[in-house]
Protein backbone atom coordinates (compact mmCIF):
# COMPACT_ATOMS: atom_id res chain seq x y z
CA UNK A 1 0.00 0.00 0.00
CA UNK A 2 1.18 3.09 -1.25
CA UNK A 3 1.38 5.91 1.64
CA UNK A 4 -0.16 9.46 1.09
CA UNK A 5 2.46 11.97 -0.18
CA UNK A 6 2.53 13.68 3.03
CA UNK A 7 3.00 10.99 5.28
CA UNK A 8 5.81 9.99 2.57
CA UNK A 9 7.49 12.98 2.62
CA UNK A 10 10.16 12.48 5.56
CA UNK A 11 10.78 8.81 3.91
CA UNK A 12 11.82 10.44 0.77
CA UNK A 13 14.20 12.73 1.83
CA UNK A 14 15.23 10.60 4.33
CA UNK A 15 15.94 7.86 1.27
CA UNK A 16 17.09 10.90 -1.38
CA UNK A 17 19.77 12.21 1.65
CA UNK A 18 21.39 8.37 2.62
CA UNK A 19 21.57 7.77 -1.24
CA UNK A 20 23.68 11.11 -1.68
CA UNK A 21 25.87 9.52 0.88
CA UNK A 22 26.90 7.02 -1.34
CA UNK A 23 30.40 7.18 -2.88
CA UNK A 24 30.68 4.00 -4.50
CA UNK A 25 28.84 2.06 -6.98
CA UNK A 26 28.69 -0.99 -4.76
CA UNK A 27 27.42 1.60 -1.93
CA UNK A 28 24.36 2.71 -4.16
CA UNK A 29 23.64 -0.86 -4.95
CA UNK A 30 23.02 -2.08 -1.33
CA UNK A 31 21.93 1.05 -0.69
CA UNK A 32 18.76 0.16 -3.24
CA UNK A 33 18.72 -3.54 -2.07
CA UNK A 34 18.54 -2.30 1.40
CA UNK A 35 15.50 0.24 0.92
CA UNK A 36 13.69 -1.76 -1.98
CA UNK A 37 10.63 -2.86 1.05
CA UNK A 38 10.78 1.54 1.31
CA UNK A 39 10.12 2.04 -2.58
CA UNK A 40 6.97 0.14 -2.62
CA UNK A 41 5.42 2.32 0.10
CA UNK A 42 6.13 6.02 -2.18
CA UNK A 43 3.76 7.34 -4.30
CA UNK A 44 4.78 6.06 -7.85
CA UNK A 45 5.62 9.62 -9.09
CA UNK A 46 7.80 9.80 -6.56
CA UNK A 47 9.72 6.09 -6.82
CA UNK A 48 9.83 7.41 -10.53
CA UNK A 49 12.20 10.54 -9.41
CA UNK A 50 14.02 8.80 -6.61
CA UNK A 51 15.03 6.57 -9.16
CA UNK A 52 16.26 9.28 -11.63
CA UNK A 53 18.20 10.34 -8.96
CA UNK A 54 19.59 6.85 -7.90
CA UNK A 55 20.63 6.50 -11.87
CA UNK A 56 21.85 9.82 -12.02
CA UNK A 57 24.34 9.36 -8.73
CA UNK A 58 25.19 6.22 -10.06
CA UNK A 59 26.58 7.80 -13.53
CA UNK A 60 28.56 10.60 -11.82
CA UNK A 61 30.17 8.08 -9.77
CA UNK A 62 31.03 6.19 -12.42
CA UNK A 63 32.16 9.44 -14.55
CA UNK A 64 34.43 10.51 -11.67
CA UNK A 65 35.90 7.24 -11.03
CA UNK A 66 36.69 7.02 -14.73
CA UNK A 67 37.96 10.72 -15.09
CA UNK A 68 40.36 9.41 -11.95
CA UNK A 69 41.75 6.62 -13.36
CA UNK A 70 42.33 8.81 -16.89
CA UNK A 71 44.22 10.86 -14.68
CA UNK A 72 46.39 8.19 -12.78
CA UNK A 73 47.16 6.46 -16.46
CA UNK A 74 48.31 10.03 -17.49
Amino acid sequence: TQLSKAKAKAMFSELQESLWKCGSVDECKAWNAANKPKFDLLPNDWFMMLKGVYDEHKKEILKQATGDANRMAS
